[in-house]
């Protein structure tokens, strides 16, 4: 097709030698995803205008103007003409995916020293030529330019996750982990080693393996209500099953973003209390008349996984009560949890990307008034709430991300009182109550539930961690999430 011919001849002009680290599997396979890509941008519109198109351009070939040699069916360039913003997505996706593809190379290149000591291989300098096996992009959201996550297969046998975002949150997370470990915390929870560089860094790939015998089941739920435990203290969410991955008796977190969530402005108060928060545990919602399961873990039936989970929960509320003045110490793990950036959603990534889908149709692909309009029901969610006035200012930088294909993305300063948006326009700020160590409150006064009953008696105002009650308010949100959840 001609967007992936002239995006795969600038690659081979602009990387030049950089291009022969691929294997001829690898090159295939980036190039796979590209076409992955412009197909699925103008599926609706062939399939309005030509299904034969979409059926493998069968048709008599004609020459593209200024590539000689090279041939075009002719129905797509009358489509593109007739549809110029989709003819204005592929171009800027191809361009777009050649920026990416030169940019990983470039820090492949820059990093590769450091990659053999973080993985332990004794890895040849310079790079030779095919020893990048493989490459799987595509395994996120598209951000920033169509910037994925990219799975990265070396020869020897190595496999590492490339990852075009700040890395800041991943690598505090799992260095808390070595921390815990290091200082007796039983079951242990594995870390994964990561690299972390300005705006982009490299992880330890985890290959998902659910096998094992029921013990190892045992051990597993009994490390994710650890984990749960630490996802809690540091106020998480989105800890649903596409960031974690169960590795045998080990849960493990692949994406840490969204740790220490701000509560922001705009947005209806979260209580800090509640387990349900970070995601990781089961629950349902109504889409579409469906009702999908959503949550890192699965709702299995039966008491064992249950009660797990609240036995590794409890572990590690003793362990944090026991090492609470090292843990929030100015050199202490949380510290780190201070800095960089952290994720910040004004509606769920679902809601993007159905528009996303529904700004495919060819109807608002021939003008871009008609794109913008129906582009502009995003507005609805800031109009129709008042309190929702101060996120307004995120229109532009919606509209444009969603105008190039991407999922808009945003983050807030680490340890700030402002959220800073900058990734598209001028950053502008929105304000936010960061979660941070608070001054120690009663456990009198800490939010309980009685057994059998979801609802509060009194609640503390919204500051997390706190020092004292911990135990307390962990069994009570437990409680609630046991009766909630899993009533019958």
């Amino acid at each position: 097709q001609p967007f992936v011919i002239v995006a795969q001849e600038r690659l081979a002009r602009t990387a030049g030698a950089r291009l022969a680290w691929l294997s001829p599997q690898a090159e295939q396979r980036l190039t796979g995803y590209l076409s992955e890509r412009l197909v699925a941008l103008a599926r609706p519109t062939l399939e309005h205008e030509s299904p034969t198109l979409l059926r493998g351009f069968s048709r008599p070939q004609a020459e593209i103007p200024g590539l000689p040699g090279k041939s075009r069916p002719p129905d797509l360039w009358a489509i593109c003409r007739g549809y110029p913003l989709l003819a204005r997505q592929l171009s800027t996706t191809a361009a777009h995916w050649v920026d990416a593809a030169l940019e990983f190379l470039s820090r492949l290149a820059a990093d590769w020293d450091d990659l053999a000591d973080a993985i332990r291989m004794n890895l040849p300098h310079p790079l030779p030529s095919a020893f990048v096996r493989n490459l799987h992009p595509g395994l996120s959201d598209p951000h920033r330019g169509g910037r994925t996550v990219w799975r990265v297969d070396l020869a020897g046998g190595a496999t590492v996750a490339y990852k075009p975002k700040n890395l800041t949150r991943d690598r505090a997370w799992n260095d808390l982990l070595a921390w815990c470990n290091a200082r007796g915390l039983a079951p242990s929870l594995r870390p994964l080693w990561t690299l972390l560089r300005p705006g982009y860094g490299w992880m330890e790939w985890a290959e998902s393996d659910a096998s094992g015998d029921d013990a190892e089941r045992q051990r597993y739920y009994r490390r994710a209500g650890v984990l749960l435990g630490l996802l809690h203290l540091l106020h998480a969410a989105d800890a649903h099953g596409e960031n974690l991955i169960r590795q045998g008796a080990h849960p493990l977190l692949i994406d840490g973003e969204m740790l220490l969530y701000p509560q922001v402005a705009g947005q209806a108060a979260d209580d800090p209390l509640d387990v349900m928060r970070t995601g990781l545990l089961p629950r349902w919602i109504v889409r579409e008349a469906e009702v999908a399961e959503i949550g890192g873990l699965p709702a299995e039936s039966g008491t064992s996984c249950r009660e797990e989970i609240v036995a590794g929960y409890e572990t590690l509320c003793h362990f944090v009560e026991a090492h609470w003045d090292a843990l929030h110490a100015a050199d202490g793990p949380l510290h780190a949890f201070h800095q960089g950036v952290v994720r910040f959603a004004p509606r769920p990534t679902a809601a993007y990307l159905r528009l996303l889908d529904h700004l495919r149709h060819p109807s608002f692909l021939r003008r871009g008034v008609d794109f913008s309009i129906a582009a502009d029901r995003l507005a609805r969610a800031y109009a129709s709430d008042p309190q929702k006035e101060c996120l307004r200012h995120l229109l532009a930088e919606e509209h444009a991300a969603l105008g190039q294909g991407d999922v808009p993305i945003f983050s807030v300063a680490a340890g700030s009182d402002r959220a800073e948006l900058s990734f598209i326009w001028p950053p502008f700020a929105l304000p936010c109550q960061p979660y941070r160590g608070s001054k120690p409150v009663s456990s009198a006064k800490v939010w309980t539930a009685r057994p059998g009953s979801p609802h509060q008696t009194t609640r503390p105002s919204p500051s997390w961690p706190m020092r004292w009650g911990w135990a307390d308010c962990w069994r009570s949100g437990l409680c609630r999430w046991r009766v909630g959840v899993w009533a019958g």
